[in-house]
């Protein structure tokens, strides 16, 4: 009975996580100095493919101020496999979406995204050792930028 109350213990654990999204103080800027508020929209996803509708799916819109963290708590739904993050950027749009397995997710961290200038990048929570492929591509794509397009 103990380790059956172990498991349904830690599925309970794994049904909420708390993000933090920290924006820079020049988030959104661009190749201005001056940043400027926009969107983020977080969906949960069965399917890879849902990813090009991430705003029509959004489970949430946070506002995006720069210099101001916000944290929240989000419950995830039963059949969902992806997380999806969409920032309004105005120079940039790749660079502005992200498609996180969930089982990458480390539970025991909040995950943390940080929004820059012209890109978003995952600052901590994900065990990347859970899910080789995505954190490959992972690397890839957060490598810094030297400018705004």
């Amino acid at each position: 009975m103990n380790t059956e109350q172990q498991a349904l213990q830690e599925q309970l654990r794994r049904q909420k996580f708390t993000l933090n999204i920290k924006p820079t103080v020049n988030a959104n800027a661009g190749r201005t100095n001056q940043g400027t508020a926009s969107i983020a929209y977080i969906a949960f996803l069965e399917e890879e493919s849902q990813f090009t509708e991430v705003e029509e799916l959004a489970a949430k819109e946070v506002s995006v101020i720069p210099n101001r963290e916000t944290s929240l708590t989000l419950n995830i739904p039963q059949d969902a496999r992806f997380m999806a993050v969409k920032v309004g950027l105005r120079y940039t749009k790749k660079r502005s979406q992200l498609l996180i397995p969930l089982n990458s997710l480390n539970f025991d961290k909040p995950l943390a995204l940080h929004i820059g200038a012209c890109d978003v990048s995952i600052a901590e929570g994900i065990s990347p050792e859970l899910a080789p492929t995505f954190s490959t591509k992972l690397k890839y794509y957060q490598q810094p930028l030297v400018s705004c397009l």
